[in-house]
């Protein structure tokens, strides 16, 4: 099954090929899928495979010949592909944060899962094409034509159903956000992430993405809002806090839906989601009045509310610092404690990050999200040369270190100035931690270009 396909693949490593598998049971069918799964596990169970046997198997009982398909135009090609739909014309390019021309010439077989969510009969329809797009364009018509059932109509085509195939789709001046509403939630939720991607990458701008942000204001599934408000709150991290457009985006999102109790029980995924309703008020100046007694899953909203009014940090140092604290109670308190808006406050954080009080585990915590807090992270960073030069990190796990280092270089606005000051501090550590440096330094570009997006977008 997909679950346990997801299972076996490590997620860093091998989620292309989590995601290949999972477009190709799309497209023969799950019932196929799993039956020439099972019969090329027993045909190896006491022998070896080559990557063509397994493509070879799941050919059988189809139309497709699955070794060509997936070994020749995806395994062997990096990345993935972005459809862009007009209402007619589908174009194919390769996906990439950067828009660089030389790949419009990118294409790939596509199995193409489309839905129609609406057609004449009222019926929703869903299709599976294997699409070979030679010359990177092709009108829908053609691939509707091929299709038995004739209902389709390419205004109320949604590509790529329920995501099961490994691409992006752009919708380009098509009435798309008008028919969110009458998508399946999985779709919407397909589509979301899709957004989110597209405004990173510069397909879009930011202010097309709070357009689309606005057409959900009504929206209740739980993980679209959880998108929705996740993408809205990073924005507002990585631009500046009182960006009106993003902060006006996040309350109108919120609206009605923090009219309930704090202390009341509630199943999982309602807590899960209040929970981050709380947060995402808290972080655009909302008045929240949550009781000592609240419910535990909303601990962390609690003590970030006390800790903003009363500015004292020391009590929240003194739980982390008693036996008796739990690691996520620990996690909550680093959180918590990086969220202050006082600089004097802030400072104190630091020299509690510095000491040798805190536990090895949590210093990446407690760094990221000092480095999230844009209006005095400057002040750690200086602090962070100072310590490297010293060679604060002699003592730390290589790992931590690692991450810690990636992490500071993400948020710099000069990420060559940061290396240098380093490379001048302590060329030995410095020659430790490049390959980070330059991890950190390509998310540093991606906020860069985010910052650009919202400029050119506010022009």
């Amino acid at each position: 099954t997909t679950e346990e396909i997801n299972e076996i693949f490590n997620p860093i490593t091998y989620s292309k090929s989590s995601s290949l598998l999972r477009m190709i049971e799309s497209a023969i069918t799950p019932e196929l899928f799993q039956k020439n799964i099972r019969r090329y596990m027993a045909h190896f169970q006491y022998g070896n495979a080559i990557a063509d046997d397994l493509f070879r198997f799941l050919s059988d009982g189809t139309e497709y010949d699955l070794t060509d398909i997936m070994m020749n135009h995806w395994i062997r090609k990096p990345g993935y592909p972005i459809l862009k739909f007009d209402g007619t014309e589908i174009t194919q390019q390769r996906f990439s944060l950067e828009m660089d021309p030389k790949l419009s010439n990118w294409h790939i077989l596509l199995p193409m899962i489309f839905v129609t969510e609406k057609n004449p009969t009222g019926q929703t329809t869903n299709s599976v094409e294997i699409v070979n797009m030679k010359n990177s364009k092709m009108n829908i018509n053609e691939i509707l034509r091929k299709n038995p059932n004739d209902l389709h109509l390419p205004s109320e085509v949604f590509l790529n159903n329920q995501g099961n195939c490994f691409c992006r789709v752009q919708y380009i001046q098509t009435d798309i956000l008008k028919r969110l509403s009458s998508m399946s939630s999985i779709n919407r939720l397909v589509f979301a992430n899709d957004q989110w991607a597209f405004v990173k990458s510069n397909h879009i701008s930011i202010d097309q993405y709070l357009e689309f942000c606005s057409s959900l204001r009504n929206e209740t599934n739980p993980d679209i809002l959880n998108s929705l408000l996740g993408s809205l709150l990073y924005l507002q991290r990585v631009l500046y806090p009182n960006n009106t457009a993003i902060v006006n985006m996040i309350k109108s999102l919120l609206r009605d839906r923090l009219n309930f109790s704090f202390t009341e029980e509630a199943d999982s995924d309602v807590l899960r989601l209040r929970v981050i309703y709380a947060l995402a008020a808290i972080s655009v100046d909302q008045t929240l009045k949550i009781p000592k007694n609240c419910n535990p899953n909303y601990r962390e909203c609690y003590l970030t509310q006390v800790y903003l009014r009363t500015k004292k940090v020391n009590p929240l140092i003194r739980q982390y610092l008693d036996s008796s604290t739990s690691h996520a109670d620990r996690e909550i308190i680093c959180r918590v404690m990086a969220r202050t808006r006082d600089l004097s406050t802030y400072k104190r954080v630091i020299n509690f990050f510095f000491s040798k009080k805190i536990i090895n585990q949590d210093l990446s915590n407690l760094n990221a999200h000092l480095s999230q807090n844009t209006q005095f992270n400057s002040h750690y960073f200086e602090h962070f040369v100072v310590r490297f030069k010293k060679s604060f990190s002699r003592n730390k796990a290589q790992y931590t270190m690692q991450s810690i280092i990636e992490d500071i270089m993400s948020f710099q606005p000069k990420p060559e100035e940061f290396a240098t000051a380093l490379k001048n501090a302590n060329i030995n550590e410095y020659n430790r931690f490049i390959p980070s440096l330059n991890k950190g330094r390509e998310k540093a570009e991606e906020k860069k270009s985010l910052r650009e997006n919202y400029k050119t977008a506010a022009m």
